[in-house]
């Protein structure tokens, strides 16, 4: 039977390293035929619901502001989602081996309703650490976490409570790397076998699976994704 993935996604019109992900993540997922492919999006650029529903896939974008009240609080957040589920319900419900698939924290919380609304299992795929954001803003405050995560001192680190809700409620999580799951298992004390490791698109040169013109040419071809 085949199974229903649903990717959760936010856009907000500015290119990202996870929308781009998303694409290919999709092109990727269409072509094997054990999967069905569907799409909620977020979208800060529309006013009002845009639901399409064609024979293989239901591709639904929903207004959501980024300076409004549910982006804000938690409380908020909830209700709105709520809306959101009320709505999608119509056209989920009959779907059966359902897959919710998150790239944003903040999501979590909309897959976690419509799981308990529709059925299904959530998956979060968690492309950077989000206390690491703040090199960006503010790299004397990621210095000082970073040298507190090197020696395991995780108050200051454990107080995002977005973070703290967004991995209990997801049946699996996916990392990029093996550090960022001892992030998780260290500071939100999650358990390990819920957390699965999947490098993005660097190859390993000790596997030894290069092609032998690729061998022979001299250089490598490199992809990352994320």
């Amino acid at each position: 039977m085949k199974r229903n993935i649903v990717l959760l996604s936010y856009d907000n019109g500015q290119p990202t390293g996870v929308s781009q992900y998303i694409k290919m993540l999709k092109k990727g997922l269409e072509a094997n035929s054990n999967y069905r492919i569907h799409s909620v999006i977020l979208d800060t650029n529309i006013l009002f619901p845009d639901i399409n529903q064609e024979f293989k896939e239901i591709i639904v974008r929903i207004p959501f502001e980024v300076s409004s009240l549910p982006f804000k609080e938690l409380y908020w957040q909830k209700k709105y989602f709520k809306v959101i589920v009320d709505i999608l319900i119509p056209y989920f419900t009959k779907l059966v081996n359902i897959i919710w698939h998150i790239q944003e924290l903040f999501l979590c919380g909309l897959a976690n309703e419509l799981k308990s609304a529709i059925g299904g299992n959530t998956i979060l795929h968690l492309h950077i650490l989000p206390w690491k954001f703040t090199f960006e803003r503010n790299e004397q405050l990621f210095n000082r976490l970073y040298s507190d995560f090197l020696i395991e001192k995780y108050d200051s680190i454990s107080k995002n409570t977005i973070e703290k809700i967004a991995y209990k409620l997801s049946d699996k999580i996916i990392c990029v790397s093996h550090s960022a799951k001892q992030y998780i298992t260290s500071v939100f004390k999650i358990e390990p076998e819920k957390i699965v490791v999947i490098f993005n698109g660097l190859m390993n040169f000790n596997t030894g699976i290069l092609h032998s013109y690729e061998k022979e040419s001299g250089y490598y071809s490199l992809w990352n994704m994320g």
